[in-house]
């Protein structure tokens, strides 16, 4: 969780935000574009942090945590893999 939720991240959103995801992203990725412009979106209504994540570069990272999908969601009680709606991640966020 510290590495993933760390404040100094690279990402985007209040560092001091009360609910953070992680975004797990790969070159070339059409939905992984997608699903950084929709939690950039709702960065900025929600409030929340989000860090961001290569596959690649990330590779041991992603290993420990099982993903090999991109885009890949972590949230600090679940993960998400593939690209999720944005209505959906809404809700997932204000839980």
């Amino acid at each position: 969780a510290p590495t993933l939720f760390h404040a100094n991240a690279n990402g985007f959103g209040p560092p001091d935000a009360a609910r953070t995801i992680a975004l797990f992203t790969a070159p070339d990725c059409a939905n992984c574009d997608q699903a950084t412009k929709d939690l950039r979106a709702l960065s900025q209504d929600l409030g929340i942090r989000v860090t961001l994540f290569d596959l690649q570069t990330d590779a041991a990272l992603a290993a420990q945590l099982g993903l090999t999908i991109a885009p890949s969601y972590v949230l600090p009680d679940m993960m998400i893999r593939g690209q999720m709606p944005a209505f959906i991640l809404r809700r997932y966020l204000t839980q």
